[in-house]
C-alpha cells in the first residue's frame, strides 16, 4: 500500500498559456476556478491508466488498486514488482502532464497476514521511488482522518480519538468552567463528540471500553458531579445514548449506506461480508453484534428495512431504564440548576452551594 501526496499545485499548458493552480481543497485561484475539480480532471486519466494495467489489487473483475480523494492517491498492489509497476505509471503521467508527487509526504505501508509477518524485515529492505525520491516504510499511517496500521487494528485510531477527545474537554473546562452546566453541555456535544471514523472500528475492540471510561469520566466533570456519580445518570441527564450505544447506532447506519449504495461494488462487499463473511468480515461482525444486541433480524440488515437505527436503539435503551432512574436524573437535574442559579425554590426557601452539593452527592452515589 502507497500513500501518495501531489504536492500543493500544479502547471497547466493549454493552448501555450500557462497557469498555476492550488490543489488545495478550499482554495480558489484565476476564474474561479475550484482547485477539486481540476485535480479530478488530472487525476482521472491516471485512475485510468493504472486500471489499464492489470496490476494492482482488484476485487473479482472491479480495479481497486487506486483509490483518490482529494489530494491524496493510495495506491494497493499484492506484490512488490506489481507496486513498481504502478509507480512508474504514475512517474511517466506525472512527466507528461506536469504534475508533482511528493516523495517526503508519501508512506509505503506492508500488510501481511499473521503467518507470514516473519518477512516483513526482508521486504522493508525493497526501496520503492517516487520523483525520483525514496518511499518511507511506515507502520501506521492517517488516510482521510483514520489511522491504518500494518496490524490492521483499530486500537491505535481509537486510543488517538480517546486522547484527543481528553484534550477538547479539558479545553471546554479551562476556557468555559465559570458558564452554567446546560452551556458547559451543549459546548461538550459540539466541540468533543464528532467521534469521527467510529463507524469503521470493531465492534468488540476493548478500546472502545477505554473511550466510553473517558466519556463517562468526562460528562461528571461538565455536570460537576462526583467522581463516583451512578453510570445510569449520565446518559438520562444529557438526555442522549452510552457512547457505546451511540457507537453502534453509528455503525448500523454505515451498514446501512453500504447494503443500499448506488455503486454496484460497494453493495457486493457489503452484502457478501453480511451474508457469507460474518465474523471474518469487519461489516458482517458489526452487523452480528447490533443484531444480537438490539434484537435486530439480519436479514432485515441486509435487505435495508432497518430505517432508522437511532429509533431502535433509542428504544432499546429506553425499555433499560426504569422509573427510579428517569426520576433520580431529573432530580438532579433540577439540583445543578439551583447550584447555578439558573432556578429558585418556591416559597423564599434559599438552599446554600455547600447544601447543594450534599444534596447532588447522596443523590448520584447512594
Amino acid at each position: 500500500m502507497i500513500n501518495l501526496y501531489t504536492g500543493n499545485y500544479v502547471r497547466v499548458q493549454w493552448g501555450g498559456i500557462v497557469s498555476e493552480y492550488f490543489l488545495a481543497c478550499n482554495g480558489v485561484k484565476q476564474g474561479g476556478v475550484l482547485s477539486p475539480v481540476l485535480f479530478c480532471l488530472y487525476v482521472d486519466g491516471l485512475l485510468m491508466a493504472l486500471s489499464d494495467a492489470g496490476v494492482g489489487c482488484f476485487m473479482g473483475d472491479n480495479f481497486v488498486g487506486a483509490l483518490a480523494y482529494a489530494d491524496d492517491i493510495v495506491l494497493l498492489a499484492p506484490s512488490a514488482s506489481a507496486l513498481r509497476l504502478m509507480l512508474s505509471i504514475c512517474d511517466n503521467y506525472a512527466g507528461d502532464y506536469s504534475i508533482s508527487f511528493n516523495a517526503s509526504k508519501s508512506k509505503c505501508l506492508v500488510v501481511l497476514p499473521s503467518s507470514r509477518r516473519f518477512i516483513c524485515n526482508h521486504i522493508k529492505n525493497c526501496t520503492f521511488y517516487v520523483g525520483g525520491s525514496p518511499i518511507e516504510f511506515v507502520e501506521s499511517f492517517a488516510h482521510l482522518g483514520h489511522i491504518i496500521t500494518n496490524q490492521l487494528t483499530d486500537n491505535v485510531d481509537i486510543m488517538n480519538r480517546r486522547n484527543n477527545f481528553v484534550g477538547q474537554v479539558n479545553s471546554v473546562l479551562c476556557f468555559f468552567s465559570k458558564l452554567n452546566v446546560s452551556v458547559r453541555y451543549k459546548l461538550f456535544q459540539s466541540y468533543c463528540m464528532s467521534i469521527y471514523g467510529c463507524e469503521l472500528w470493531s465492534l468488540t475492540n476493548d478500546k472502545i471500553d477505554d473511550l466510553c471510561i473517558s466519556w463517562r469520566k468526562s460528562l461528571r466533570r461538565i455536570f460537576g458531579l462526583p467522581y463516583d456519580t451512578h453510570c445510569f445518570i449520565l446518559p438520562l441527564l444529557g438526555q442522549c445514548l452510552p457512547l457505546y450505544d451511540e457507537i453502534c447506532s453509528r455503525s448500523l447506519s454505515f451498514i446501512k449506506t453500504c447494503v443500499q449504495h448506488k455503486s454496484k461494488l460497494i453493495r457486493a462487499v457489503a452484502n457478501y461480508g453480511i451474508r457469507y463473511g460474518r465474523h471474518n468480515s469487519f461489516l458482517g461482525h458489526n452487523a452480528l453484534i447490533c443484531a444480537h444486541r438490539y434484537n435486530i433480524n439480519i436479514n432485515d440488515i441486509i435487505t435495508g428495512c432497518v430505517i432508522n437505527a437511532k429509533f431502535i436503539i433509542n428504544s432499546y435503551f429506553n425499555e433499560l431504564v426504569d422509573d427510579s432512574h428517569y426520576y433520580t436524573s431529573c432530580f438532579v437535574h433540577e439540583l445543578l440548576l439551583l447550584r447555578d442559579n439558573a432556578l429558585v425554590l418556591s416559597n423564599n426557601v434559599v438552599l446554600s452551594f455547600n447544601d447543594l452539593e450534599q444534596l447532588i452527592k447522596v443523590v448520584c452515589t447512594c
